[in-house]
Order: C-alpha cells, then structure tokens, then sequence
C-alpha cells in the first residue's frame, strides 16, 4: 500500500540556525519523498542564504529530497505566514 504524499510546511524568521537544525532533522525522516515548503521572512538578507541553510538545502536536494523556498516579504504576522504556506500546500 503507497503512503500518501505529504508536505512540510516550515515558516522562520531570523533564524537561521534553527532553520538549518529543523530542515536536517525533516531530512532524516524515513517517510518515503516529503516535499518540504519553506518560508522565510526574514528582513534583509534571508536566512535561506546562511551558509549554514545552504549547506542542509543542497544535501537535501542532492539525496532527491523536493525542496521549495521562498523568502516571503513584507512581514506582516504568524496568521498570513501561515496562510502563505497553507496556500502552497500539494499533498
């Protein structure tokens, strides 16, 4: 029996280091193919840019992980983060 895709909808904000934990530990999951959403609203330079985030983003993409990324601006609040990603969901 096919398990039904999913994705993960991860928002952030000025946290680059967390972002970075977070998106390895999703990695390490063992659910077959997750697409794995992520919005930063980070102002200025996006914590999708840290060598730290690079570094996860490129592994994960490399062992064929589907990655979406968007530094979501302006910043309003957590409801419209929230809708932003809602609205991106496919599975």
């Amino acid at each position: 029996m096919a398990l039904p895709r999913i994705d993960v909808l991860v928002p952030s904000c000025d946290r680059p280091a967390a972002l970075a934990v977070t998106l390895t530990a999703i990695g390490a999951q063992d659910y077959p193919e997750p697409r794995i959403v992520v919005s930063d609203q980070t102002e200025g330079a996006s914590a999708l840019a840290q060598p730290e985030v690079v570094a996860v983003l490129r592994y994960l993409r490399a062992v064929g992980r589907q990655v979406d990324t968007w530094h979501h601006l302006p910043r309003r609040d957590m409801a419209e983060q929230r809708a932003f990603l809602l609205g991106e969901l496919r599975g």
